[in-house]
């Protein structure tokens, strides 16, 4: 009987460590929440990796041709440092192949090589065409 007592005791305690505190006490180790102002969180987003926002300008077309650039700028980068794994690998060609089907889609094969000279002409930045890449991929989620 005093073995089932101290048990008892035991799982009484475990589970009373387990529940919350009373409303309106902060457990001992954990201090409230910080409140972050509306600049602050404004800052943030700008410092995010993936703040671009994906291409608006121009016909559905053109916001492939981008993404597709986009696709091929940032692949390069994930794959010169073994970032993707054999898995996604696969799943990143398939976006990319999405990317420039549309782009290319009722185009003869001069009127895409004009259109992706025209790109990347105009957007020569590989940075900046990464940073689009990555809110392409966003948008595929």
């Amino acid at each position: 009987m005093h073995r089932s007592v101290s048990y008892m005791l035991v799982a009484s305690a475990s589970l009373a460590s387990c529940s919350p505190p009373p409303s309106g006490e902060q457990p001992a180790d954990r201090a409230p929440a910080k409140i972050f102002s509306a600049q602050d969180r404004a800052t943030a987003q700008k410092l995010s990796l993936s703040s671009a926002s994906a291409p608006q300008a121009g016909t559905a077309q053109d916001q492939a041709l981008a993404c597709e650039f986009g696709l091929d700028a940032l692949g390069t980068r994930l794959r010169s440092s073994g970032l993707l794994s054999a898995e996604q690998e696969r799943v990143y060609a398939q976006a990319q192949a999405l990317y420039r089907r549309r782009a290319t889609e009722g185009l003869s094969p001069d009127e895409a090589a004009v259109a992706r000279q025209n790109y990347e002409t105009a957007q020569p930045d590989t940075n900046a065409r990464a940073r689009i890449g990555l809110s392409c991929l966003r948008q595929l989620i």
